[in-house]
């Protein structure tokens, strides 16, 4: 909600209030002006448990007949860092370029079921032709179902559709950045944009891979880390992409020069 709505929205709270409680469910608290968290009392849900979430989307797979693995699921499940809707969404979005369309009846299918419904005596022949066209729809429902036996929802269809960096490009970069060489650093930045990932998951990644890293002291991670926020200030106020990621790429090269 912009400012000027959640202004109109706390005229109404201010006038209802007696008779309406009001519930505010966000992602971001910062992002409510300050008249309407005053008048609230601030609930924060942490992120849900893995195993929890895990026996929720399996429940879900079974009862829609979504084919998916346990190692789908925990992918899935990792992605989402303990957003249950975000990964209900994401596993929706994969089951749709899986599963098969569902048969529309035509126009004349429909009034003649309805005709069918509303009359209590049908004839005998009827009856035979009825029962043929349902074995028929059944036979084909079979072979939709074989034909797709083998097609399921995997890791890679679920990266692709959420748009999660892959972990060969986060580390292809750093090795890149390893190397010492401005010309390979400038090309694989432009391979980076053009490969048309969120340069802030980009980041996210690269943020936790130097977490990861055991060759970086405590100020080598500080520096790096302190220069990700700053790149991801930029970006949110609109600055190039290619130019902030190449000043990233610059200075993670630099610190990577100093171990050695």
């Amino acid at each position: 909600m912009t400012s000027d709505a959640q202004n109109a929205l706390r005229r109404i709270m201010e006038v209802y209030s007696k008779e309406t409680r009001f519930c505010l469910i966000c992602n971001y608290v910062s992002k409510i002006i300050d008249p309407i968290t005053s008048r609230c009392a601030k609930f924060r849900f942490k992120p849900i448990k893995k195993e929890l979430m895990f026996d929720r989307l399996k429940y879900i797979a079974t009862q829609e007949r979504v084919p998916i693995r346990d190692k789908a699921l925990n992918s899935l499940i990792s992605m989402t860092n303990g957003d249950l809707r975000s990964a209900i969404t994401l596993l929706q979005s994969a089951a749709a370029m899986v599963l098969p369309l569902p048969k529309q009846l035509t126009n004349n299918q429909i009034s003649q079921k309805n005709e069918n419904e509303n009359k209590k005596e049908k004839k005998e022949k009827e009856k035979e032709k009825e029962t043929q066209m349902e074995i028929e729809i059944e036979k084909e429902d079979d072979e939709n179902d074989d034909e797709n036996e083998d097609e399921e929802v995997t890791i890679s269809l679920i990266m692709e559709i959420s748009g999660f960096v892959p972990p060969q490009v986060i580390n292809e970069f750093i090795k890149t950045c390893k190397s010492n060489s401005y010309t390979n650093l400038v090309k694989k930045v432009k391979e980076v944009i053009y490969s048309a990932y969120s340069i802030q998951k980009i980041l996210f990644e690269l943020m936790n891979r130097i977490f990861e890293d055991s060759s970086l002291n405590n100020l080598q991670k500080s520096n790096i880390c302190e220069k990700i926020a700053e790149k991801e200030h930029s970006l949110i106020d609109g600055a190039d992409e290619f130019l902030q990621l190449l000043d990233l790429a610059a200075c993670m090269a630099s610190v990577f020069q100093q171990i050695k």
